[in-house]
């Protein structure tokens, strides 16, 4: 069964080793390692939620990241909106 729960910093490194087989097969030059999955995911700044998902084992199989829209953001998000990602 797969189980969702709010990502706490002990998550960065299961994040990565999910999100960065992706970026490989993307050919992105992207950043995915843990550090990054701390600053970015987990303790962003504006940050309402992120979740990941757990296998029964408790291995990370998915995370999801709920952030609040600021002035500037690299998304164009209308202030106030949530940009979801990653």
């Amino acid at each position: 069964m797969i189980s969702v729960r709010p990502a706490t910093p002990d998550d960065a490194d299961g994040m990565s080793a999910v999100i960065t087989p992706i970026l490989r097969g993307w050919n992105s030059n992207r950043r995915g390692d843990a550090e990054h999955m701390l600053e970015n995911y987990i303790k962003r700044p504006h940050s309402i939620r992120c979740s990941v998902a757990t296998s029964e084992g408790g291995r990370i199989i998915g995370f999801q990241s709920l952030v609040l829209a600021t002035k500037d953001n690299p998304h164009d998000t209308p202030v106030g909106w949530g940009i979801i990602g990653p």
